[in-house]
């Protein structure tokens, strides 16, 4: 999980949403807002990916984690949405570092 400091807040997910650049992968698609004030991150894992709570709260911690060690942009705002399961949580960095690639 990202201190509070680092979320988006609701006004900003909307923010970030709308006028955001829009990018996709097979696994993740996601919106980013470059030259923000500071840098603040959501990660969204629908029903429709893990029907259970506990499920989805595991996964949004891993993609948190991974995204604190492997994000290189100072002042950015990235909201990433899981778009297909992932069957393995050894697949996962791979995943999301290709993703991110994409934004660098």
């Amino acid at each position: 999980m990202f201190p509070k400091r680092h979320r988006l807040n609701s006004t900003q997910y909307e923010l970030v949403r709308k006028k955001g650049k829009k990018i996709y992968n097979s696994y993740f698609r996601g919106h980013v807002v470059y030259n923000a004030d500071d840098s603040r991150f959501a990660v969204l894992v629908p029903k429709k990916i893990a029907k259970k709570r506990w499920k989805r709260n595991t996964l949004k911690r891993q993609i948190s984690h991974i995204l604190k060690e492997q994000i290189k942009h100072e002042n950015i705002h990235l909201l990433v949405v899981v778009n297909k399961a992932i069957d393995s949580k050894d697949d996962l960095p791979s995943h999301i570092s290709d993703f991110l690639k994409i934004i660098n």
